[in-house]
């Protein structure tokens, strides 16, 4: 009896150990990005894409309004997703899956989290966000992007680091009177009152 008892508890707590590690350690998540968390990533994803639009106004005191459509597959799904972002708490206003649910998505320390239970080989996640003016040189009439070396997720949400690359879409609604370059060229402008539409092709995977 009393080995069985030991065996019982033994089992117990192998099971505790692995319903333990199914889920990423969220609150244990810090600022920036640790090398455990940039090994974690590079094991779990497998390819992702970022197609990202942007509404930006000519004051430059406005917010700028931006979407992610992101497109990601996983080699895990028992861990959550981990994006980094500043001030996600307060910057990102939504999060839908690929059906249009609501994702309960969570902000830690400059991260947006994907709980594992909305995760799936495929995954094409909808997200909502003010960006961030960090990397955003923004004047009256002009505005340019410095994302190195790892300031892109001051901007809009990203997997930040240099051996997870992506494919990125871009559009862009600017002013009428305004011109734009991106890492593409344009494949489609349209006129929308007193603003303008770009649309750029899909870059090679960077970073």
């Amino acid at each position: 009896m009393i080995y069985g008892r030991s065996s019982f508890y033994g089992l117990c707590s192998l099971i505790l150990c692995i319903f333990s590690s199914c889920s990423s350690p969220v609150k244990q998540l810090g600022e920036g990005i640790s090398r455990s968390l940039a090994e974690s990533r590079k094991t779990q994803i497998a390819d992702i894409a970022y197609h990202l639009s942007f509404e930006i106004p000519e004051d430059p005191k406005e917010d700028i309004n931006g979407h992610l459509e992101l497109r990601v597959s996983l080699k895990d799904t028992l861990q959550d997703l981990v994006l980094d972002f500043d001030h996600a708490d307060s910057l990102v206003q939504q999060v839908r899956s690929e059906e249009g649910k609501r994702v309960d998505f969570q902000t830690v320390n400059g991260h947006l989290v994907i709980p594992s239970r909305f995760l799936r080989q495929k995954n094409i996640f909808s997200i909502g966000f003010t960006a961030g003016n960090q990397a955003l040189n923004r004047r009256k009439d002009y505005l340019y992007s410095l994302f190195v070396p790892a300031n892109a997720s001051s901007c809009f949400p990203v997997v930040d680091q240099p051996n997870i690359k992506g494919k990125y879409t871009l559009n862009l609604t600017i002013p009428d009177h305004w011109t734009a370059l991106s890492n593409e060229a344009v494949v489609r402008t349209e006129s929308i009152k007193n603003k303008k539409q770009l649309y750029f092709e899909e870059t090679m995977p960077i970073s």
